[in-house]
């Protein structure tokens, strides 16, 4: 009569111990790392050798053409409105102003000019007042309409912790390019 085969694996792990299932289970997880991870990556070094023998054998192709430095350029420049727009920029600041619910009376903007550089930046300042949410609200409008404006200062002052209203000065950049 033959005893289950629960009660010799029950044995087993009696005889080797916590210390030997241990040590069984890492041999295990071992084997299965080799069979997966490195089986396969063997297996792309040998297509990888298969390819650059092929490549190596076919001659020296000509390579697509790179883009010039020009090319680069250009669709850098492109990105950027033209100088000669910042007025439609100051009414879309404008227009976000208004729909986000923030009020400001006036506004400066410097334009700043670097020698060599076809970019001009000009520093847009404003005092805003509104409620947090309207300020986050108009902020958030005026980067998404215009991805070319980064958001150089806030300060934001609150007369006292319970008061709704608050005042803000923003300062923005924003990017231009010289036609």
């Amino acid at each position: 009569m033959s005893l289950p085969t629960s009660y010799w694996l029950n044995r087993a792990v009696e005889r080797v111990g916590a210390a030997g299932v241990s040590g069984i289970g890492v041999l295990l997880f071992a084997a299965m790392y080799a069979i997966n991870a490195t089986v396969p990556a063997r297996a792309r070094i040998g297509e990888l050798q298969r390819e650059l023998v092929a490549a190596s054998r076919g001659g020296a192709q000509t390579a697509p053409r790179a883009r010039g430095i020009d090319d680069d350029l250009a669709s850098f420049y492109g990105f950027f409105q033209h100088a000669s727009s910042i007025s439609d920029v100051l009414a879309q600041v404008s227009a976000a102003a208004a729909r986000s619910g923030v009020t400001f009376d006036s506004g400066e903007y410097r334009l700043s000019r670097e020698t060599g550089v076809r970019l001009v930046r000009y520093e847009v300042t404003l005092p805003l007042r509104g409620t947090y949410a309207q300020v986050r609200t108009f902020v958030a409008a005026v980067l998404d309409e215009l991805p070319q404006a980064a958001l150089e200062d806030v300060a934001i002052k609150r007369d006292s912790v319970s008061a709704q209203a608050l005042e803000a000065r923003l300062r923005l950049c924003v990017y231009m390019v010289l036609p």
